[in-house]
């Protein structure tokens, strides 16, 4: 058993040792260069380029770009919460906890690397005042030192990833994309020729992972190659054609029998599309020809119609940009609950260890603040902090005992370079492997940046040996108090994230139920399908079936389109005034649908009948109202059926911990 877990240590991959050589050469090589270009703190060039490693060239360039940025704005908020507060620590202390703080809800409210520059604003800003606390006189040197040499590693890491690391690769996911694109025309296609309702299954799950899956690759790829950022907009577009195919798909289902002319000729059609997404030409295909349905399927068909030419045109221009528009423009989910939860976490702790710092007046109180500052900035935005601070502290005790190990046994006092670069990089190499592997990486990280901390590599050491216990004894308790906070303090409960999310996709309907004049189709869905795509992903660290999730989301955009229609409907005039009353009857309920989704879907199911009951479709508006009425039930259909989803949402509390006031 013990020996599985030192795998990736006794018996790395090439991957992992390539890896472990490429970042401790370039960290020695920054060290190197820091020591002879005279910089003070030498160890932090190299600190950078081990923790901007990345696997792809334009990853470690955007995540250099934005720690230089994080390090420019954090430098600057340390140096005034220094300036102006140095003669009253506990203010201090109060400001600094409010700048991490703000910092780390920021982090959890940016998205890739943005939110790690968010996070380096905060570390900077405690290292620069908490560093040069006693010598405020020196703070400037101190920013400006920690600027260059953080620019120095920055600068080598981007030479070494010139050299040695890869590009994108962007016809991957072309691949990808027109994979995900056939599969989910497959299955239309499947669901087409049921003669059954379809119900979630593990394919339909698999799918909508894979789209969420989908859109981070190509978020990464765009820190990689810039020039992919103009495609991107149509990979979306392509995502959110897939998602209203397959939901539109499932409604026609419910409405039309097996065999059908309907059927057979929409089957007809996504083959036809199928066999051009396979075909190496861009060919756009004939015009679709009019079917002949009942006039009030004409909205799906119509859906359907515009789904499948979007997903079409998307994959074009994804492949090769073309002169036309992207069909969906996101806007991205952005958790605001959790972020505030966050930064008040965030707060807590950094007050924390601030007060023991100042009621004991330790030596390594400093360290201790400073160590439990970074902490609750580095896990801001990480899925299950409590799990990553958990191992940060191993990674820390073992840096501890490392450094130990060097400066009283193998370096002692006087020692420095070229001796100590040596040893230095004989741990770097134990710490990269361990980065490479899911289960260390964390650990590894911490283990690789606190030694080299903690040892400060390239400076000769002429501390007393009290030194290295104060310090390393103040950055351990550090990592601790972080530890408690994280696990009492608003724990991060990934069920309850789920739930938060949830709770937006659902009261996104209820704002749609309550809107006064024609809502903006294109910016609900822009909204409502990339949190179905994060729903999923969140159900699974959750540990909850994503098949549930799936019929959850995939009923949240029945229920949307259902919305959208009745409204599209109401407000054409096509509606006569008795079937307008009966929609007025129905919206209180669907306005408040969280309360009572069972309730909603009945008031929606009787306006269907009263408008069943009051026309016929050779009546005045007879269309109009057969189109509002399947609407209508669609929605009761989509409401009752998943009562549980709708249900599944967080109370609605006061602005800090709840939903953002709207």
């Amino acid at each position: 058993m013990q020996a599985n877990r030192l795998d990736f240590l006794l018996r790395p991959s090439r991957t992992a040792a390539a890896f472990a050589a490429r970042t401790t050469a370039g960290a020695l090589l920054a060290l190197v260069l820091a020591v002879l270009l005279g910089l003070e703190n030498p160890y932090w060039s190299a600190m950078t380029v081990v923790v901007v490693s990345q696997p792809l060239r334009g990853q470690v360039m955007a995540k250099g770009f934005y720690r230089l940025v994080g390090t420019l704005v954090g430098a600057a908020a340390g140096l005034v919460i220094l300036y102006s507060l140095r003669p009253w620590p506990g203010a201090l202390v109060a400001a600094l906890a409010l700048w991490i703080g703000a910092c780390a809800a920021a982090a959890n409210l940016l998205r890739g690397f943005r939110a790690y520059g968010a996070v380096l604003a905060a570390v900077t800003g405690a290292l620069v005042a908490l560093l040069a606390f006693e010598d405020p006189a020196k703070s400037p040197q101190l920013a400006a030192t920690r600027i260059s040499e953080v620019l120095l590693g920055i600068v080598v890491a981007a030479g070494v990833a010139a050299l040695f690391l890869p590009v994108s690769d962007r016809a991957g996911l072309l691949r990808q994309a027109r994979r995900l694109a056939t599969d989910v025309l497959d299955w239309a296609g499947e669901v087409l020729h049921e003669s059954v309702r379809p119900h979630p299954t593990g394919l339909e799950a698999r799918l909508v992972a894979d789209m969420a899956n989908l859109i981070d690759n190509a978020d990464q790829m765009v820190t990689d190659s810039p020039r992919f950022r103009a495609r991107l907009p149509f990979l979306r577009g392509l995502l959110e054609s897939m998602l209203s195919l397959m939901a539109v798909v499932r409604a026609i289902a419910l409405h039309t029998e097996r065999g059908s002319p309907v059927r057979e000729a929409l089957g007809g059609r996504l083959a036809e599309a199928r066999a051009r997404l396979r075909s190496p030409r861009d060919d756009a295909g004939a015009g679709l020809p009019q079917l002949r349905v009942p006039a009030e399927l004409q909205d799906h068909i119509d859906e359907f119609d515009r789904a499948l030419a979007s997903l079409e045109a998307d994959y074009r221009a994804l492949r090769r940009p073309l002169a036309e528009s992207p069909s969906g423009a996101w806007t991205f989910h952005r958790d605001w609950p959790t972020a505030r939860r966050t930064g008040v976490r965030a707060v807590i702790g950094i007050a924390l260890a601030g007060t023991l710092w100042l009621a004991s007046g330790w030596a390594g109180g400093g360290p201790m603040l400073m160590s439990a500052a970074i902490m609750c900035a580095i896990y801001a935005a990480h899925p299950i902090p409590a799990s990553g601070v958990r191992r940060s502290l191993l990674g820390t005790l073992l840096a501890f005992a490392a450094a130990l190990l060097t400066r009283g046994v193998l370096l002692p006092s006087g020692a420095g370079p070229p001796l100590d670069v040596v040893v230095a990089g004989a741990f770097l190499v134990v710490g990269t492997l361990a980065m490479v592997n899911h289960r260390t990486a964390i650990a590894g990280t911490e283990f690789s940046m606190m030694f080299m901390f903690m040892t400060e590599p390239g400076r000769v050491w002429t501390h007393p040996p009290e030194h290295l216990l104060t310090l390393g004894g103040g950055i351990v308790s550090g990592v601790a108090i972080a530890t408690v906070v994280f696990a009492l303090v608003l724990p991060v409960d990934p069920r309850r994230r789920l739930r938060a999310l949830t709770g937006e996709i659902v009261r996104d309907l209820e704002r749609l139920a309550a809107a006064k004049r024609l809502p903006a189709a294109r910016r609900w869905r822009a909204r409502a399908y990339h949190r179905v795509l994060r729903l999923v992903v969140r159900a699974s660290a959750a540990d909850e079936e994503p098949e549930t999730a799936v019929e959850g989301g995939l009923a949240a955009i029945a229920v949307g389109t259902g919305l959208l229609r009745l409204h599209s409907l109401r407000s054409d005039g096509s509606l006569p005034a008795s079937a307008v009353d009966a929609l007025d009857g129905a919206l209180p309920a669907l306005r408040s649908l969280a309360d009572d989704p069972e309730s909603a879907a009945a008031a929606a199911r009787d306006a269907a009948s009263r408008l069943g009951d009051m026309h016929t479709a050779d009546s005045p508006g007879g269309v109009a109202v057969s189109r509002a009425r399947l609407a209508l039930l669609e929605v009761a259909g989509a409401l009752g059926s998943n009562s549980r989803f709708f249900r599944a949402v967080l109370p609605r509390l006061g602005w800090a911990f709840g939903r953002r006031s709207v």
